[in-house]
């Protein structure tokens, strides 16, 4: 589970470095993750994570949900990032499942310009597909995927207002190679939606974890494990959430400073003689 958490987007990287210690309530994990984002915080800078839920037993994490926001004032853009309805249930074990969405609001134009929009809008569906092939090659025939554009509007001169797709995913387990063992798969299934228009990106996504994949078993280290560490002052820990902030500030300071390159003018011809 926590390799396929890896991809997900940067505020996702804080919150997966984040685990649950059996005898500490959300309150206090939320205590100790603001005291590491007060250092990114100010006039121009806010960023927040807080657990909604947690709920642990003696092994595991069994149920967390959250939210986040963060917000940058630059000098070119305004930045507003939105983590919803992100939540794990782990449950009695029989169907586990992760889901979430996220909008990452600013001038994309602004920042990019509306050539960058076009050809990103453009290409999406086959970018999008390309990079699922690349994933899915492991799985050979037991990977079912779906792709579909469900918008592309232009203005009257033809240039992309907002694309939106959605992506669909399912894994046969008795049609797995057979050099590929059932707990080696991360998921089951899972569907995702995109979208990129003038006013940023969004997405959400919902999957269905493999019950038998490894990652759950009792001996591998995972959101509990962390979470002792981290509530304990471990050096090694806190740099790490500290390093995954450091990310997403970074991100945001690039997209609130980034404009667009002005083309070079075509060179002019030399006289002939």
């Amino acid at each position: 589970m926590k390799s396929w958490l890896k991809v997900a987007a940067p505020v996702v990287l804080v919150v997966s470095s984040v685990a649950v210690a059996s005898v500490i309530n959300k309150e206090e994990v939320n205590k100790k993750v603001a005291a590491i984002a007060a250092a990114y915080n100010n006039e121009s800078t806010k960023l927040d994570v807080a657990f909604t839920e947690l709920r642990v037993d003696a092994v595991r994490t069994l149920d967390f949900a959250l939210k986040a926001t963060a917000y940058k004032k630059g000098p070119a853009n305004e930045l507003n990032l939105q983590l919803n309805n992100a939540s794990y249930h782990y449950g009695d074990g029989s169907a586990p499942r992760v889901a979430g969405d996220l909008s990452v609001k600013f001038d994309l134009v602004k920042a990019f310009g509306q050539s960058i929009l076009n050809e990103f809008g453009g290409q999406l569906e086959d970018l999008v597909k390309s990079l699922v092939g690349d994933y899915g090659q492991k799985y050979g025939e037991a990977i079912s995927v779906q792709v579909v554009m469900d918008e592309l509007q232009k203005d009257a001169e033809g240039n992309i207002i907002s694309a939106k797709l959605h992506l669909q995913a399912s894994v046969d387990f008795q049609k797995l190679p057979a050099n590929l063992k059932i707990e080696d798969v991360e998921f089951k299934s899972l569907q995702a939606r995109l979208g990129a228009d003038r006013t940023g990106l969004s997405g959400s996504i919902e999957v269905l974890i493999n019950p038998a994949f490894k990652g759950f078993n009792a001996d591998q280290p995972g959101l509990k494990d962390f979470i002792e560490k981290l509530l304990a002052d471990d050096k090694d820990t806190l740099e790490s959430v500290a390093r995954s902030m450091q990310m997403v500030d970074d991100i945001a300071t690039y997209l609130v400073t980034h404009t667009p390159e002005e083309e070079k003018p075509a060179p002019t011809p030399e006289p002939q003689p």
